[in-house]
């Protein structure tokens, strides 16, 4: 089998990462197991494939999420299993979105796996910017 260049034009290079913990709460809560989460990537994708919506494609990695939260005496800090969901908008079918419109759609990933992992944030990291989507009560 011979490979060659596909025939699509070059663009500049636009990494994302999606992190999301697969623990609810941050002690002792419901442990969600990857394949929860393989899942709920692969529904967003097909439903967003299906209604004829730009979707993104990338691997999904077991990991584990070192984290913080609070200063001093009240400081807290734990290890927890996580999934990475990372890769490159597609030079096919995004190439002609505008970066604010592939953050609406990191948004819209995230905000479904935090749902769907029941997570109070998820954190998102697209070309040179990262940030957190909460949940709101």
């Amino acid at each position: 089998m011979k490979f060659k260049r596909a025939q699509v034009r070059t663009t500049v290079r636009r990494p994302f990462v999606i992190t999301a913990g697969l623990r609810v709460g941050y002690e002792g809560g419901t442990m969600y197991h990857p394949e929860q989460a393989r899942q709920a990537i692969k529904h967003w994708v097909e439903a967003r494939a299906t209604a004829g919506q730009p979707y993104l494609t990338g691997v999904i990695t077991e990991c584990w999420l070192a984290y913080g939260h609070g200063q001093g005496r009240t400081a807290n800090t734990g290890i927890e299993p996580a999934i990475t969901f990372a890769g490159d908008t597609s030079v096919t079918a995004l190439a002609d979105l505008r970066d604010e419109e592939i953050e609406a759609i990191l948004d819209n990933l995230a905000a479904h796996l935090g749902e769907a992992l029941e997570q109070l944030r998820v954190e998102i990291a697209y070309c040179h910017k990262t940030w957190a989507i909460e949940a709101v009560a």
